[in-house]
């Protein structure tokens, strides 16, 4: 019985406790609780989008408009592919290739000017073309010895006494991407013996040199002969 009397009281309590706070809640205006608000939302879920931030620099990733239009409704820069390669790759035909290395470089002009050279003709001034046979017999700088890179045990014996002679040597590939001219021009030197400051290497090759519409020799590679007459 006495348990009964017990929580009735506490329930009695309970209530008068609930309505004293409401009570005392009314009474603080703007400070006060507010029943139905919630203090405590939850936080909505974020959707992941790192993936296309990063590849497009932090903007989402759009794909092209139909047409090959950009998103922005102008015409997207177009490419044309030419013997399988796009325009924007494409080397120009007559693009010289500068490529780093250690040795002199001479010009087009320059090597004009040193076909007309008095010491040319003396043989002291020899230029080489360092491309196969066919291409060679097809067409090469006029005066120009033939010493194929991939065969020097073959051609070096025949053009070393013009190389010894030789003042300035002048070495050509294809020119552009080629680098045959340049890796004779270390032959040379390395395995033999021809000092750096002899060597001078034609960059533009026989496609600027073609390109520019010079003159060109055909057929197989001959010995030069000296003013003299000698061989």
């Amino acid at each position: 019985m006495r348990t009964l009397i017990t929580l009735a009281e506490l329930v009695v309590l309970a209530a008068l406790g609930v309505g004293a706070g409401f009570a005392a809640n009314n009474i603080r205006d703007d400070e006060g609780i507010v029943v139905d608000h919630d203090y405590f939302p939850r936080q909505k879920p974020r959707l992941n989008n790192s993936s296309s931030v990063e590849s497009n620099g932090g903007a989402p990733d759009v794909g092209p408009a139909s047409g090959g239009d950009s998103p922005s409704g102008n015409p997207g820069p177009q490419t044309t592919a030419t013997n399988g390669e796009s325009a924007e790759t494409a080397p120009n035909e007559h693009t010289v290739y500068q490529q780093e290395h250690e040795f002199q470089t001479i010009t087009l002009e320059e090597l004009k000017e040193l076909l007309d050279d008095p010491a040319t003709a003396e043989c002291l001034n020899v230029v080489i073309d360092v491309r196969d046979s066919e291409q060679y017999e097809a067409g090469h700088i006029p005066g120009a010895l033939q010493c194929d890179r991939y065969q020097p045990g073959k051609f070096i014996p025949i053009i070393r006494p013009y190389v010894d002679m030789a003042k300035k040597i002048i070495i050509y590939c294809n020119g552009g991407n080629c680098e045959d001219s340049l890796l004779m021009c270390r032959d040379l030197e390395w395995d033999f013996d021809v000092y750096r400051d002899r060597l001078y290497l034609y960059e533009g090759g026989w496609t600027e040199w073609t390109a520019r519409g010079m003159s060109i020799e055909r057929g197989p590679f001959h010995l030069l002969e000296t003013e003299g007459g000698g061989q």
